[in-house]
């Protein structure tokens, strides 16, 4: 019996159903242009047609999306499975399969990805200009005598880099310029300190720098303003921004990049006591090798001497006697000015090496405070009992602190 005579309908193919529902879609208002959200899964973009796929989710749903080549290739970046994302674009029914799907028209990072999109986009405006250049990179001073923090004056980043820079090196002088260094407000006040230090001229070095955080505490370093205050340092300058994985855009622009403070001060100054070691070794060197030259210079002029008395006998004349004992003469003469002048070089190289040792200065009166391995540059450093070092010209002393007196600052 026809099924249309027992219920009195007259039945559809499927296509016409698919049809129907799609013209119901596309004549509502508010599906017709929409915008929504979620996380892109399944991204696929088809070689053939340029036509992109995927699946937008939340946590308990999910919608299929197309993006068709000619919208894909307007993006100014390429949608990633994982990235957070606006959709803008209209619903339908993909009538051969009777499925409704998103079309999309225009995807727009959200959060972080937006932040990203921006932060690629600046990278490749400042690489273009040369500012991230190896070639324009200078090396840092080999011995700074007086270096310039730019940080947050609260941060333990500026404790941790003063200890090291006074461990390593007691004598270097340490200017700090104070600025934020998170918030919205940072990026114009490491700007500004920078260029303050700039203006005060009287560091070899400025690091420039924060104990780490989050990509949000860290987005300062990565504001246009800061990389090119950076950039136009007339002073050589070490980011030193605590993160070891994601390289900043102030990383970038800097002469050296350090992966933590405590790196980069070690990289401003170099160890005392192991630069004292390697003078004394290299001095000890110069003198072993002047010395075996000198030795060697001897025995090649008694070998010239001896051959000379052996052999001149037998050919030479009366009448050039004394010619060979003024070229003899004059062989002697001038080993022994060779002699003077080794041991004048000697004396001055030797003098060149002790000027640089660090504890010369100890021959002036002055002495150096340690306890353990660290040098002590503060009395509020010291307590009451504390066994110390007290290291002068010819030798050192142990002491134990009976009591201290701490002078008012300035």
């Amino acid at each position: 019996m026809n099924s249309k005579n027992m219920t009195g309908l007259k039945p559809y193919s499927v296509s016409e159903l698919n049809q129907y529902i799609a013209s119901l879609l596309e004549q509502d208002l508010f599906l017709k242009h929409i915008q929504i959200s979620g996380e892109i899964a399944g991204m696929k973009v088809y070689s053939s047609s340029g036509h992109g796929y995927f699946t937008l989710k939340d946590s308990t749903s999910s919608i299929s999306c197309v993006i068709f080549s000619n919208w894909l290739k307007r993006l100014p970046f390429v949608p990633q499975d994982g990235m957070q994302v606006y959709l803008s674009g209209a619903v339908s029914v993909y009538q051969k399969q009777g499925r409704y799907q998103f079309y999309v028209e225009d995807i727009q990072p959200a959060g972080l990805g937006e932040y990203y999109l921006k932060l690629e986009y600046l990278k490749q405006k400042l690489q273009a200009e040369g500012i991230f250049d190896l070639e324009r990179k200078r090396s840092i001073p080999a011995r700074a005598s007086r270096i310039g923090l730019v940080t947050s004056l609260y941060g333990a980043a500026l404790k941790d880099m003063v200890r090291i820079l006074r461990l390593r090196q007691p004598g270097v002088e340490i200017v700090i310029a104070h600025s934020l260094v998170q918030g919205e407000e940072a990026a114009a006040s490491l700007k500004n300190a920078i260029e303050q230090m700039n203006r005060y001229g009287q560091v070899d070095l400025i690091i420039v720098g924060r104990g780490g955080g989050s990509v949000e505490d860290l987005k300062a370093f990565n504001e246009e303003e800061v990389v090119r205050a950076i950039y136009a340092s007339k002073i050589p300058v070490i980011a030193a921004i605590g993160h070891e994985v994601d390289y900043s855009l102030s990383d970038l622009a800097a002469d050296v990049r350090a992966a933590t403070p405590t790196q980069a001060a070690q990289l401003a100054v170099p160890d005392d006591a192991e630069l004292f070691r390697r003078i004394c070794s290299y001095q000890q060197n110069l003198h072993s090798i002047l010395k075996r030259q000198l030795r060697q210079a001897e025995l090649n002029f008694d070998d010239c001497m001896e051959y000379l008395q052996e052999h001149v006998k037998g050919w030479v004349t009366d009448s050039k006697k004394q010619q060979v004992v003024k070229m003899v003469q004059r062989l002697q003469n001038a080993m022994q000015q060779y002699r003077l002048e080794a041991k004048r070089r000697t004396e001055k190289q030797a003098a060149q090496l002790a000027a640089l040792n660090p504890l010369q200065t100890l021959k002036r009166g002055y002495a150096v405070v340690t306890r353990a391995d660290e040098y002590l540059y503060r009395a509020a450093s010291i307590q009451e009992k504390d066994q110390l070092w007290i290291h002068m010209y010819d030798g050192k002393v142990q002491v134990q602190v009976l009591k201290k007196e701490l002078h008012e600052e300035n």
